[in-house]
C-alpha cells in the first residue's frame, strides 16, 4: 500500500472524528443526553412537586452559578427566578473545574430537599471564599434544593 495514501486515510479519519467530537467534558459517570433532559425551569417545577424525604432521579441542564473554589467539590446551579440548587458529587468521587462558573452543564443525579446545618453552611461559605455569619436555623425554612450528581457534563 502506498504510504502517501495511508497518511491521507489517517488524516481524513482524524478530521472526521474531530468533527464528531463531544461538545461536553464529562465528570463522574457518563450518561446520555436525551430529549427528556429537563430545563432549569422544569427542575424548579419538579422541586415544587418533590416532598421532603423524597428523591427523584433526574437529568437536567442549567447554568453553573458557583463552584467550590478550594477543590471543585460542589457547585450551585440556576433553577428559575433566582432559585439555585446545591450540587454535590456522589461520595466525592469526582470534582469539577474551579473555573466552571458561568458554564452550561447537564447534571445526572438524585434531586431532593435538604436543610444544611450551620457547619455545612460555614463550610460552603469558606469554600466559596466568603464569610459565614451565624444565623438561627429554622428547619422549616432552611430546606433547599439539592442534587447528588452521579455525572456532570460541562460545555467546552
Amino acid at each position: 500500500m502506498n504510504t502517501k495514501f495511508l497518511y491521507t486515510i489517517v488524516a481524513l479519519t482524524l478530521v472526521f472524528s474531530a468533527c464528531k467530537s463531544d461538545p461536553y467534558e464529562t465528570f463522574g459517570q457518563d450518561f446520555e443526553i436525551t430529549k427528556d433532559t429537563l430545563t432549569a425551569r422544569q427542575m424548579d417545577d419538579l422541586f415544587d412537586e418533590i416532598e421532603i424525604g423524597d428523591t427523584a432521579l433526574v437529568t437536567f441542564s442549567s447554568k453553573i452559578d458557583a463552584v467550590c473554589q478550594k477543590k471543585g467539590c460542589w457547585m450551585e446551579v440556576d433553577l428559575d427566578e433566582g432559585y439555585v440548587a446545591r450540587v454535590t458529587f456522589l461520595d466525592y468521587g469526582f470534582f469539577v473545574p474551579l473555573n466552571a462558573g458561568g458554564s452550561e452543564a447537564i447534571i445526572y443525579g438524585k434531586a431532593f430537599w435538604k436543610a444544611d446545618s450551620a457547619a455545612e453552611k460555614r463550610h460552603y461559605a469558606e469554600d466559596a471564599g466568603e464569610e459565614y455569619v451565624e444565623e438561627e436555623l429554622d428547619e422549616d425554612e432552611d430546606y433547599a434544593p439539592h442534587v447528588i450528581a452521579l455525572g456532570v457534563k460541562i460545555k467546552k
